[in-house]
């Protein structure tokens, strides 16, 4: 699509909102996979005055209508079957988005009369984790997407730049992928997959001559571990959401010497980035990459408890100001009063600074180097988690009088989130921690509901009367009493090349054949990595959605090989045929009902 059809059809997409009764300071929902009917939908909320609301298709409907309560959008915009799982808000409408944007053809175009915007007139709102229990709405202006993408120095963006994206549009990297390109004149690619794998990832960005690549650093860490190959012709390489290692950035030099790669840091709260390191190939001194300097329209201090600033060298919070700092969270005043306070530094006036509660220090040259949160704020899969929100939603299920939650480190796997259940009555159901998990998933996403799960008598105190977590039991390497990898009388060879890829995802750990991937504390990232150890190894072509689809060992073993006998024989090769066949027929069935059939557009 070119800019001239953007602008006819969003136009008209605008009309059909005012119609709907959007106008200025509205809220429109998105519940829909990347697309570009969904950026359509976007530009057409900006183009009344509105705001829009990404959802994620990937979240429980149950925190998705907990977010539409809190911000009680006009409209939904979304595919039919995630909408149809909403129990909407009174007096939210929800719509059929390509239906909504296809019979817009026909509207006449949008002509405001007393539209009023202004730098701080709402653009979007993302939620991110809440301590609380209750996600938070981020409210980002106008200026934040200026800011980012127009003069700016730490990336190249104009019409000869071609910005893939891959990103989920509730998650703010889409900010950068989206408006980098369309207010530069430049091409966006959008990647089809819901859930792309490594290959999906890397055949879009050869195909479609793509020049500009963000990635998480869970993301960038696997294709660095991959032939580089496709990305040939990108001259920019962002990664950030967390911590690099150095070993990895050192390959990416080494490997693509015509591409700038620059470590990105910043929370939703500062619009997507607020300090930015282009990493040298002479390298970075000792230690850690360094998240660099504040990008342009920001201003970045370490300060003290007072909020004053500390010497080069000292550890401080990072702070920061400028015109990437949102308005607030969205019907929080205690919480936008706790994290955003008057700028002290600036002679603007109403300026704000954002607390991030990020330690950091700044080197003697400038540069600032990240050394992690000073809360119980984590991340996994560069997504933002706070325990307590956790420990809240565990606490809030009938039957659960108290609850802990940690983040805890198997081998040289990503951190598992582990929970300590304190029952109301102790239980006398074996499966009650099952049980329990079973609502948690109805009201956290997937990445957030704990993976290990202990139920105690009692909670340790110290002599505060608070939690000692020091004191804690350990969590048992598998407390799980089913058939396992390792107690399994036959095992296939696809059994074992399963196993094998899940170990180096999971940890060394005894695996249930029949227990979910993601309840063991896998994680989409940790998906794609055991998409990427299976590919070629098995005896037909997997895709993503195979791997959610069959998310146990036992059922992907089946799905690739065909039933296994009751006397545990390999299947034959008309087994393995039907299973090819009913492959081919589940993939067209999820495509459909999930809406991933977009196009790659530009």
């Amino acid at each position: 699509m070119n800019y001239r059809s953007l602008d006819w059809l969003t136009d008209r997409v605008a009309s059909r909102l005012h119609e709907h009764g959007v106008g200025s300071g509205s809220l429109v929902g998105l519940l829909a996979p990347r697309s570009i009917t969904a950026i359509i939908v976007m530009l057409s909320a900006l183009k009344v005055g509105a705001a829009y609301l990404p959802l994620d298709p990937s979240y429980p409907s149950g925190a998705n209508v907990r977010m539409l309560a809190d911000s009680k959008p006009v409209v939904v915009l979304g595919v039919p079957d995630l909408i149809s799982e909403l129990k909407l808000p009174v007096g939210v409408v929800a719509l059929d988005i390509e239906a909504f944007v296809r019979e817009a053809r026909s509207a006449g175009p949008f002509t405001p009369s007393d539209l009023q915007l202004s730098p701080d007139t709402p653009a979007y709102v993302m939620y991110t984790s809440g301590s609380t229990g209750t996600p938070k709405g981020v409210v980002v202006p106008h200026r934040g997407i200026v800011r980012l993408v127009r003069g700016q120095d730490f990336m190249t963006l104009g019409p000869d730049e071609v910005l893939l994206h891959a990103a989920p549009l509730a998650f703010d990297a889409s900010t950068l992928e989206i408006w980098g390109a369309l207010l530069n004149g430049g091409r966006v690619v959008i990647v089809e997959d819901a859930v792309p794998s490594l290959d999906v990832i890397a055949n879009t960005i050869r195909n479609h001559g793509v020049t500009a690549v963000w990635l998480t650093a869970g993301l960038f860490h696997l294709f660095a571990e991959r032939d580089l190959s496709a990305f040939a012709g990108v001259r920019q390489l962002l990664a950030g959401g967390d911590v690099l290692s150095p070993s990895h950035v050192r390959r990416v030099l080494d490997a693509l010497p015509q591409c700038r790669l620059i470590n990105g840091y910043g929370p939703t709260e500062n619009t997507t980035f607020t300090c930015c390191f282009s990493i040298p190939r002479s390298g970075w001194g000792d230690g850690s990459v360094p998240i660099g300097m504040p990008i342009s329209g920001t201003k970045a201090y370490i300060v003290d408890d007072a909020l004053e600033l500390v010497a080069d060298g000292e550890i401080g919070q990072l702070v920061a100001g400028g015109d990437g700092v949102a308005l607030g969270y969205l019907n929080r005043p205690d919480l936008t009063a706790e994290h955003f306070v008057p700028d002290h530094f600036s002679r603007k006036y109403g300026a704000l600074l954002y607390l991030t509660g990020d330690y950091a220090r700044r080197r003697s040259d400038g540069a600032i180097e990240f050394l992690g949160r000073r809360d119980r704020q984590i991340k996994i899969s560069g997504k933002r988690i706070e325990l307590d929100e956790i420990e809240n939603q565990l606490r809030s299920i009938a039957g659960i009088q108290d609850a802990v939650v940690i983040a805890r480190s198997v081998s040289d796997a990503p951190p598992r989130l582990g929970a300590y259940l304190k029952p109301a009555q102790w239980p006398t159901a074996k499966d009650f921690s099952d049980k329990i998990l079973v609502v948690a998933k109805t009201r956290l996403p997937q990445h957030m509901v704990p993976a290990d799960v202990l139920v105690l008598e009692t909670l340790p105190l110290n002599a505060n009367g608070k939690v000692d977590r020091s004191a804690l039991p350990t969590f048992p390497s598998n407390s799980c009493v089913v058939q396992t990898a390792s107690t399994a009388r036959t095992i296939s060879p696809t059994v074992t090349l399963i196993v094998d890829a899940w170990r180096k995802v999971l940890g060394p750990m005894d695996i249930p054949l029949t227990k979910n991937f993601f309840d063991l504390g896998g994680t989409s990232i940790g998906m794609v990595k055991v998409h990427a150890e299976l590919s070629g190894r098995v005896a037909m072509a997997l895709t993503m959605t195979d791997l959610f689809s069959y998310p146990t060992i036992a059922n992907l073993a089946a799905f690739i090989d065909g039933p296994v006998s009751k006397d545990g024989t390999l299947p034959t090769d008309s087994n393995v045929s039907r299973a090819r066949a009913r492959g081919a027929q589940q993939r067209a069935l999820l495509q459909a009902r999930r809406g991933l059939g977009g196009t790659a557009g530009s």
